[in-house]
């Protein structure tokens, strides 16, 4: 795969991963922000914090050039920390299955008094977890992608972290 398609591959995943998150943070938001029940400012924070390091390897993933090893370098290297930084700083919250068994938990139990919207959004909730779960496996793989076809020597000075949860 050519260096151009792959950096627009993983641009249009970062963008899916993006609105994802945007998406989540609409919805805690709605349902009261962090103010509203602890389960839904976990996943506020989560959400919150997960849209600024997409934001930031959104960006660097922009300056990703067609040309010149050093440049396509430095500019994956940036976006592989935005994503390092996601991962090392929600190593649970979103991506792992716990928080979306527990929305699914919460979804499923009766209402209690005065949080019977509760249930509801937990449901919703668990959606749009899982797929922002889901588009971020899929960026790793577009980033994955990108360093392969990264110019020659490009590659070199750059990791790729993928983590598999398995509960």
């Amino acid at each position: 795969m050519p260096l151009r398609d792959a950096v627009n591959t993983l641009q249009a995943r970062l963008a899916v991963l993006h609105l994802s998150l945007v998406r989540l943070t609409d919805s805690t938001q709605a349902a009261g922000g962090g103010s509203a029940h602890n389960l839904v400012e976990q996943v506020d924070k989560s959400a919150t914090d997960a849209t600024g390091w997409v934001r930031k390897a959104r960006l660097a993933a922009r300056r990703v050039p067609a040309a010149g090893p050093e440049e396509t370098t430095a500019a994956l290297r940036a976006v592989q920390r935005a994503l390092a930084e996601l991962r090392r700083n929600e190593p649970r919250h979103l991506w792992g299955r716990a928080l979306a068994r527990e929305l699914t938990r919460v979804a499923g139990s009766p209402p209690r008094r005065g949080l019977g919207w509760l249930g509801g959004w937990c449901g919703e909730a668990g959606k749009r977890v899982r797929a922002a779960a889901a588009a971020k496996r899929a960026v790793d793989v577009a980033l994955a992608d990108c360093l392969r076809a990264a110019p020659a020597g490009a590659g070199q000075r750059v990791q790729v972290k993928t983590v598999t949860v398995v509960e």
